[in-house]
Formats: structure tokens, C-alpha cells, sequence
């Protein structure tokens, strides 16, 4: 079963104008804002995470756009100064089934497989500038391969690789029992 994480998107105002963000990762307390945001981490084999991006606007006028692949960009680096990303679409094989339950909810799963990544993404609005908070992913789990768990469990991996030694030498000296006939 799958992780949730809910993060909340709250927008600060000079005025009526929105000129930052207020980031909240709501299952730890972590807060930040204006380019000071928490990173989420998600732990090697915790397996994937559904997420809920929830905008708290008290005016009720910053929504989400329309469609879904226009409210949220992704893209894998290597280091926070990379920046978010630049252009439209999910660069990533890590993010999918994004959805727009309303427009001030956005809900999208991270499979966090195969090796550790760094994802930068940008959280797009109608009515108010981007936010691009980091997604750390431990990887490992949620259709990693075999790599994966071999280096994740080196010795339940070393106990198999006995196991099917023994059952192939075990095949071995009967076949060669046949042969001599007996």
C-alpha cells in the first residue's frame, strides 16, 4: 500500500498581490518559504508515495490550472542548482497519475524505483507565481530490479545464490549417476 504524503501550498501577499509561497510538508511539521522550502525525502525501498498538493488561499483565488500537465513540470537532477524546471511536461519516469480532483488540489504518485534521484519540480497556479520545491528519492522498490535488491539485501542474496548452487550441483551428480547406470 502506498505512502501519502500532503503538502500545502499557502500564498503570501503584499496586497492583493501574491509574491511568494508558504510550503508546508503537513505529515512532518517541516515549513518554509520564498525558495527556503523543505525538501521531501522519500527513504531507499519505502516503496511509492501518493501525494495531495493542497493550495489554503484565504482569499480563494489562486487555483491550479485546468489541466493537469499544465500544473506541475518535472525533471531529475543532480543538484539543487539546477533549478526547477523550464519547460512543460514530466521529465521523469518516477511521476505518474497526475490528477486534478478541483482546482486547488493537485494528486500525482512517485514510484521512488530503481537508483536514488533528486526530482526538481515546479508547481504552476492561475493567478500567482510558480513554486519549486525538491523531491528526494532513496529508490529501490516499486518495480526496481534485481540489482536493486541484490545491494539492498546482500545476504538473503548470497543465501539464494547458495541455495541454487546446491540444487544445480545437486542435478549435476544425478544426471552423471544416470549416465554410469546407476
Amino acid at each position: 500500500m502506498p505512502q501519502e504524503r500532503d503538502l500545502r501550498v499557502i500564498p503570501i501577499r503584499e496586497g492583493s498581490t501574491v509574491t511568494g509561497w508558504q510550503l508546508e510538508v503537513v505529515d512532518t511539521g517541516q515549513k518554509g518559504q520564498n525558495g527556503n522550502f523543505p525538501k521531501v525525502h522519500l527513504q531507499k525501498h519505502s516503496g511509492k508515495t501518493d501525494f495531495t498538493v493542497t493550495i489554503t488561499d484565504p482569499q480563494d483565488q489562486v487555483t491550479f490550472p485546468t489541466l493537469p500537465e499544465d500544473a506541475i513540470w518535472v525533471k531529475e537532477v543532480q543538484s539543487d542548482s539546477e533549478g526547477s524546471p523550464t519547460e512543460k511536461g514530466i521529465k521523469t519516469d518516477q511521476i505518474v497519475k497526475v490528477e486534478l480532483p478541483n482546482d486547488t488540489q493537485l494528486t500525482f504518485t512517485d514510484l521512488n524505483k530503481g537508483g536514488p534521484r533528486k526530482l526538481s519540480y515546479q508547481l504552476n497556479f492561475d493567478g500567482a507565481p510558480p513554486l519549486d520545491p525538491i523531491i528526494e528519492n532513496g529508490g529501490g522498490t516499486g518495480g526496481g530490479n534485481f540489482y536493486d535488491y541484490i545491494q539492498s539485501h546482500p545476504v538473503e542474496s548470497g543465501i539464494i545464490a547458495l541455495l541454487m548452487l546446491t540444487v544445480l550441483f545437486a542435478l549435476i551428480r544425478d544426471k552423471m549417476t544416470l549416465k554410469k547406470g546407476g
